[in-house]
């Protein structure tokens, strides 16, 4: 019986530290700013905004490597279509990752260069294009948890209620998307029903690394 790799586990918690790094230090600006707020905003925490840039693009590396582990590991552990999961959580991911670095590199200009000179009238279109791309990537977010909560309940690996779990979570990121089209400080980019949506699949995403800690088993080997 071999053992989880214990490397792309702590891969996959330290993607997880540091996309979430990186996420808070772009709530400052929300969409409902006026040019002048979000400028001030994102000059406050621009130090440390492009820092967390980095730590961002080091969080897609590692991601993608515990995924490609994860993938394997549910081949051997769910049968019944755990490789077939395990590729569609991957690909989701992918392309989470892709519009995420792409929404935060937006996030990287408006900090580094338009807040940086004193904001500018591309400020805002610049900002609301990365809340878009941000939000988008709830979606693909949503079929990761989606994928591996159904391999999770075929394995008969983990607790009852983790998939219940994951599809709240499902529900809370889509849910959580209609900042896409409402209006309203409840609703928009940073507010409380995009951060508290979030929140459950962040629970869900770190009890998953918690239970392939403690199981750390799969019946064939596991490349890392």
């Amino acid at each position: 019986m071999e053992r989880f790799p214990i490397r792309a586990l702590l891969a996959g918690v330290l993607a997880g530290l540091l996309f979430t790094v990186a996420v808070i230090s772009l709530i400052g600006p929300v969409a409902s700013d006026s040019q002048s707020q979000m400028a001030a905003a994102l000059q406050d925490g621009r130090q440390w905004a492009v820092i967390a840039f980095f730590g961002a693009g080091l969080a897609a590396f590692l991601g993608l490597w515990f995924l490609s582990v994860l993938r394997a590991w549910l081949r051997a552990a769910v049968p019944d279509g755990g490789e077939d999961l395990g590729t569609l959580a991957l690909v989701a991911a992918t392309l989470a990752v892709g519009l995420a670095l792409v929404g935060i590199s937006l996030f990287y200009g408006a900090t580094y260069e338009l807040a940086g000179r004193g904001g500018s009238a591309a400020l805002l279109g610049l900002v609301d294009a990365a809340n878009g791309v941000m939000m988008m990537t709830k979606f693909s977010g949503a079929v990761v948890v989606a994928a591996i909560s159904l391999a999770a309940s075929r394995s008969g690996r983990f607790p009852a209620w983790f998939p219940i779990l994951g599809w709240f979570s499902v529900f809370a990121l889509i849910a959580s998307s209609i900042g896409l089209f409402a209006e309203g400080s409840f609703t928009q980019f940073g507010g409380p029903l995009d951060f508290y949506g979030s929140l459950p699949s962040g629970v869900w995403g770190f009890l998953l690394m918690a239970f392939l800690y403690r199981e750390r088993l799969s019946p064939t080997s596991v490349a890392t």
